[in-house]
């Protein structure tokens, strides 16, 4: 929390009021009290730069957030699952697999799902998994989807619309909540789903907020993550073969100095 910037920056205020309806939230024994104050620390983190009402304005500025997390998330939880089923064979074959120099784990593990030379590793591995059919079977169709771009972006805005639909109902039982008195019976789920739209937000701004060369404002970093939600969904447009540098583009990860040249790369 000492590197980042936005606490003592021009949205020292919008921080501290979304980690405090944050903490309200949480700390609140009624679901109601819990949906209403996690949604006000998301509309209080966005910036209002965006055209249209506030929902509109939500969910334009938390989208780019969900977008560029989603396939390190599932990639991460399926290496998650892989390793506590065998954890000395997986990490074996992972750390066998071809893959870019200076990978970590989990780009490891995608190129070992991803990459033709490493097949036959793949091959073991299911005959391997054995009566674990459905660790098998989701291991399977992912590999399916990261082996084509076209696919992996159709999971990604698939999903996309999905968080969509999802913010939409959250502002709609919240306005059920304030205005009409009304907790219908999905709001637990709603408010589990808010904490970690907001928890994906927090933890990136702050990421992206931390350091001399990094953001102090909630405006620049959602810009940037808007910028970068763009350029992420051109690259995966690209129809050509999936090499190692892929982990590095499929699988996002905040970059440690920021520029123009992360921005728009030439």
């Amino acid at each position: 929390m000492k590197r980042v910037r936005i606490p003592s920056g021009p949205d020292g205020k919008k921080f501290f009021n979304a980690v405090s309806f944050h903490g309200m939230s949480n700390s609140s024994t009624s679901v109601e009290n819990q949906l209403v104050n996690i949604w006000t620390a998301l509309e209080t983190i966005t910036p209002e730069s965006y055209s249209g009402s506030t929902i509109s304005n939500v969910t334009q500025g938390v989208l780019p957030f969900i977008g560029l997390n989603y396939m390190a998330r599932l990639t991460r939880c399926l290496l998650g699952d892989v390793l506590r089923w065998n954890r000395k064979f997986a990490f074996k074959s992972i750390k066998s697999a071809a893959c870019g120099d200076g990978d970590n784990l989990l780009q490891q593990f995608y190129c070992l799902l991803t990459l033709d030379a490493n097949e036959p590793l793949v091959e073991v591995l299911f005959a391997e998994m054995k009566d674990f059919h459905l660790l098998r079977h989701r291991t399977f169709s992912f590999l399916k989807t990261l082996r084509s771009r076209a696919k992996t972006l159709k999971a990604i805005e698939d999903h996309e619309r999905r968080v969509s639909w999802q913010i939409h109902r959250i502002y709609r039982t919240r306005n059920l909540i304030v205005h009409r008195g009304q907790v219908p019976s999905y709001t637990k789920t709603l408010v589990v789903n808010a904490h970690d739209y907001f928890d994906q937000v927090f933890e990136l701004t702050c990421a992206l907020g931390g350091g001399d060369q990094h953001y102090d404002t909630y405006e620049d970093i959602f810009r940037y993550m808007e910028m970068r939600y763009s350029k992420y969904k051109e690259d995966l447009s690209v129809s050509e073969a999936i090499t190692a540098t892929d982990a590095r583009v499929v699988l996002w990860t905040p970059p440690q100095d920021i520029d123009r040249k992360i921005i728009l790369p030439t």
